[in-house]
């Protein structure tokens, strides 16, 4: 990520956003102090902790906690790391589809569901997009 930031700015005169991967706030105040990043965008720490950004910049919390890597269909051959691309296919959707089960819990005024599993995630989601695409077709 900061490598392509450094060569944006040697191009780009505005300012620079980076978004993805920043979870510590060593690693922000690193790419901020840096020079070749001008604002950070947060996403997925915010889908677990809406408050994420109040408490980094308190220093109350040094890092996002680290759910990602507890996400996976299965263990072995059916998780992240299978040598099967389907799987590692299926375990990537199941990431997302958990991020956006929080985000629409959130929408709801409920609290993120930390417990929930990859395999239930990615199957509540796939229900809310079919029903989402039924819905825009009527």
């Amino acid at each position: 990520v900061f490598h392509y930031a450094a060569a944006a700015r040697r191009v780009a005169q505005m300012p620079r956003m980076v978004t993805g991967g920043f979870r510590s706030a060593t690693g922000m105040n690193e790419a901020l102090g840096g020079g070749d990043v001008d604002l950070i965008g947060l996403g997925r720490p915010l889908c677990i902790d809406p408050d994420f950004p109040k408490k980094i910049l308190s220093g109350v919390i040094e890092q996002a906690p680290d759910v990602a890597s507890g996400l996976r269909v299965g263990p072995g051959m059916f998780g992240p790391n299978s040598r099967f691309a389907v799987f590692k296919a299926i375990n990537g959707f199941a990431r997302i589809g958990w991020y956006y089960e929080q985000i629409y819990r959130l929408a709801d005024g409920e609290e993120p569901d930390l417990s929930m599993g990859a395999l239930r995630a990615l199957l509540a989601y796939e229900k809310t997009e079919k029903a989402k695409a039924r819905a825009l077709r009527s």
